[in-house]
């Protein structure tokens, strides 16, 4: 992803070009996640964008984040379902099929850096930033359901 909106695949060797996403977001691109499923984008602008991996053509988006997409990927066990965490507090999930969000959670103070998921437990999502503790969060729950309070900036 890259400051003027664009997602870029490069050849690894030569550099080259391979294709782009032109405009694919209004500012930077924040985030990227790609398999062979799709292509997942965030952008400053909070939105959260779905490409077809082959065609590279939008197939869905949301706009549920008011500031920079920070981390978004799918779910382990469910890959149409998809996580995203943004720098205004909140993680967000989508469910890819019925093309709608299924929930949110917001944290009451810092600021989200970075999310990850368990592979282990109840696959809870675990974010990181500054000002408030590491949290764990269970889809089925709207507070969390474990931090670890650490002083510092965590970034992943």
């Amino acid at each position: 992803g890259w400051s003027d909106g664009f997602v870029r695949c490069f050849d690894p060797e030569s550099q080259a070009i391979l294709w782009e996403i032109a405009g694919a977001h209004k500012g930077r691109v924040t985030s990227v996640y790609a398999d062979g499923n799709y292509i997942l984008s965030g952008g400053e602008e909070g939105a959260v964008r779905v490409w077809g991996r082959t065609n590279r053509k939008l197939l869905i988006q949301f706009h549920d984040h008011k500031k920079d997409v920070v981390s978004l990927f799918p779910d382990i066990s469910q890959p149409h379902v998809i996580h995203s965490c943004s720098l205004d507090r909140s993680l967000c999930t989508y469910d890819l099929k019925a093309e709608s969000k299924i929930n949110s959670h917001q944290t009451k103070n810092g600021a989200l850096f970075g999310m990850s998921q368990r592979k282990d437990n109840e696959l809870e999502l675990v974010t990181s930033g500054q000002g408030a503790p590491i949290y764990f969060w269970d889809c089925d729950e709207i507070n969390p359901v474990g931090e670890i309070v650490y002083p510092y900036k965590v970034l992943t």
